[in-house]
């Protein structure tokens, strides 16, 4: 198929570039006539999605500016499973291929549409309370002119206090592309942690608000303490993590220490079993905080070691003497 215009003058030869795919090379094989020239097809540069086509460009060298001829149509391809044309033309984000023929030779270039990055303005994070379940985070955007997704990357764990978290904002929209970021939110705790102890053998106890006296020993006592911020259900089974013990200290007292006097005694940090080893009565106090500042004081049961009374039978040798009394020392 002869393009060029002035046939009568020449007879054009084309033949493929020898290194680049998107040139094509034309002589003229007429005598006397060995003007040519090139004529090639470049993709667009940097072409990011925005609604509009990006189209390839041709252009034509000649050694005679009498030699121009018309420029052949550019045809486009997808190469992108599932990504259609517009009207012919590269809209969508994909991988195209832009073709021209010249007599029986194409050149073509491949290139790429990239996917937009959304504008989703500022994120923000609702703030939580006494919970660690991501999924009752609500994040919100300044912007949501493009539809989609905002949540909290897979696999986050929230802990208490404000942190920064990973989020992504998946658009419904293939042209576009995902976006990360962070986000700070703050999870707000609450509840004071509690305590339990055992006296002894017995199975641990929970602390009391009350004063009773429950337990009565004849021997040496141990007391063991355990502390928790989490909240178990009636099977022991965690409901809700706290943030965690931060400090726990113990206080024992022969006699019952009321609000004002708990603020000034000394606490004693809380490391080891505790042994009650004289007679008397005990009341153990514990104070206990967690690491998001909660704090509380706990007392325990009245504890009661006694001696049981022993009855000695003892024998003398004596003389009597009337009108004398008999003395045991």
């Amino acid at each position: 198929k002869e393009l060029l215009k002035d046939k009568p003058k020449h007879s054009w030869k084309c033949e493929p570039d020898e290194t680049n795919s998107n040139k094509i090379v034309f002589v003229c094989t007429n005598a006397g006539h060995e003007n040519g020239g090139t004529i090639t097809i470049t993709a667009p540069a940097q072409a990011i999605y925005n609604r509009g086509e990006h189209t390839a460009t041709v252009n034509v060298e000649v050694d005679d500016e009498r030699n121009l001829f018309e420029i052949p149509e550019i045809t486009y391809t997808s190469l992108t499973e599932g990504v259609e044309l517009v009207e012919g033309k590269p809209v969508n984000a994909g991988a195209y291929k832009a073709s021209i023929t010249l007599g029986e030779v194409t050149a073509f270039c491949e290139y790429e549409i990239a996917k937009a990055t959304p504008d989703i303005g500022v994120v923000s994070g609702s703030a939580l309370e006494n919970t660690l379940d991501v999924d009752d985070v609500v994040l919100s955007r300044t912007d949501e002119t493009i539809a989609g997704t905002l949540s909290l990357k897979e696999g986050t764990e929230l802990q208490y206090g404000t942190n920064e978290y990973n989020y992504v904002f998946n658009p419904d929209d293939t042209n576009y592309c995902d976006v990360e970021g962070k986000v700070s939110i703050t999870v707000t705790d609450t509840i004071a942690p509690t305590a339990a102890y055992k006296v002894g053998k017995d199975g641990f106890k929970a602390f009391l608000n009350a004063i009773t006296f429950g337990f009565f020993f004849k021997d040496t006592q141990t007391v063991e303490i355990r502390y928790t911020d989490d909240i178990t259900d009636e099977n022991g089974n965690i409901t809700l993590k706290g943030s965690g013990v931060n400090t726990k200290q113990y206080y024992i007292s022969s006699d019952v220490v009321t609000g004002a006097e708990l603020e000034s005694i000394e606490w004693t940090d809380y490391k080891e079993t505790i042994n009650l080893e004289d007679t008397g009565k005990y009341f153990v106090y514990t104070k206990v905080a967690d690491n998001a500042g909660n704090m509380v004081i706990l007392n325990s049961d009245g504890i009661v070691i006694y001696e049981e009374s022993v009855v000695t039978k003892e024998t003398a040798d004596y003389i009597y003497k009337s009108g004398e009394d008999i003395t045991f020392e």
